[in-house]
């Protein structure tokens, strides 16, 4: 089970970095927003 949910957490990850690469924000900023919205998890 926790294989799925690592799985489904990295889909959920890339999902919202190619929607900021299609918002036209630069790959550093995502990774920047991405650790600090999952640290505080």
């Amino acid at each position: 089970m926790q294989r799925t949910g690592s799985l489904l957490s990295y889909h959920l990850l890339y999902g919202e970095f190619f929607l900021f690469v299609a918002s036209g924000i630069e790959p550093t900023e995502v990774l920047y927003h991405c650790n600090s919205r999952y640290r505080y998890i």
